[in-house]
């Protein structure tokens, strides 16, 4: 989720977050001037306009619960991702069942080298 904010704040959207607990990902958020709430609160949402939300969280979660009472819309990460995947000029997806983050990794390398700034949506750290 926190790779999938940081590219979205890129691309112009507002963008905040909550976690139950601090951690690397999110003091890397916040280093990008993103707003992170420790902790799950209806309060966190309040100015929000739709929730994007991972598959770790459940339906019982305050915030799920105050969004659909104020009928937010409600995206899965996955759904958000092959949005903002569908703002980008051009893009390749790697997909297989082993490899992909080396794969993907060598991939931007690549681009990178050839200095034509990609944009690396990656299950993993590169």
């Amino acid at each position: 989720m926190s790779g999938l904010a940081l590219i979205m704040e890129g691309l112009g959207f507002k963008v905040q977050g909550s976690d139950i607990t601090t951690n690397k990902n999110i003091e890397r958020l916040k280093q990008n001037k993103i707003k992170v709430y420790i902790g799950h609160h209806k309060k966190n949402i309040q100015n929000s306009t739709i929730l994007v939300i991972s598959s770790a969280i459940k339906q019982s979660n305050s915030e799920i619960l105050i969004a659909k009472k104020k009928q937010l819309p409600i995206y899965k990460r996955g759904d958000m991702l092959a949005h903002v995947v569908s703002l980008l000029k051009r893009n390749i997806t790697v997909a297989g069942s082993h490899g992909k983050t080396t794969t993907t990794s060598l991939v931007a390398g690549i681009f990178a080298k050839a200095k034509l700034d990609p944009t690396i949506i990656n299950g993993g750290v590169l």
